[in-house]
């Protein structure tokens, strides 16, 4: 073989799941496909949710990846809010992959241990890039609930995933985007600033 074992099942299952969809792309197809055993595909993967999730985190890796590049190499403010816009409507705009998200989060909810601990783990480093971004991004004092801030804006990108792969027609994806832009630009920083000063004392300690 000469792709990697890992890289050789991931191919053929992208082949797969473009062609069965994901509830019928079974191990056995994947195995078919990429031409290997399943003695072979077990000693890479325990199960098809498993290849699911690193189908999944190669995507998010590589949407994330021109922020992290203009924070830790650049430093421009300017730069690094312009590759973080165009990481959210990557987000937004791949339906296949969000497809594959909250299936597997469902399997995960259902009961994989396995898949929920990768999950939560991924969830807490999203949270964690976001504190950072926003410390680098706004140069405002930490307060308590920046973290919470953090995670409100990432729980709320993912329900506006579930409201396009619904099909809902709330909003279009450009309009989504130009809140985002503004809520990166004024938004945010005005209330990390309220959260510092905190005049009435409703944050607490």
């Amino acid at each position: 073989m000469k792709k990697g074992g890992k890289e050789l099942i991931l191919d053929a299952a992208r082949v797969v799941i473009a062609r069965n969809g994901v509830n019928n792309a079974s191990v056995q197809a994947i195995v078919d496909e990429a031409g290997i055993s399943k003695g072979a595909f077990y000693y890479h993967y325990k199960g098809k949710d498993y290849i699911l999730y690193d189908m999944i985190d190669q995507f998010l890796r590589a949407a994330i990846k021109p922020v992290k590049q203009s924070f830790y190499e650049s430093g421009d403010i300017g730069k690094i809010k312009d590759s973080l816009i165009e990481s959210i409507y990557q987000r937004l705009d791949n339906t296949e992959h969000n497809k594959l998200q909250f299936y597997l989060t469902h399997e995960a909810l259902l009961g994989d241990d396995e898949i929920h601990d990768k999950f939560a783990k991924k969830y807490n480093g999203w949270v964690d890039t976001g504190e950072e971004l926003m410390k680098k991004m706004y140069d405002v004092p930490p307060s308590r609930l920046n973290r919470a801030l953090a995670a409100t804006a990432i729980a709320a990108i993912d329900g506006q995933v579930i409201q396009i792969l619904l099909e809902a027609e709330v909003v279009s994806i450009d309009d989504l985007i130009c809140l985002w832009k503004i809520l990166i630009d004024k938004g945010i920083p005005a209330l990390l600033q309220y959260l510092h000063d905190d005049p009435e004392g409703l944050v607490g300690e």
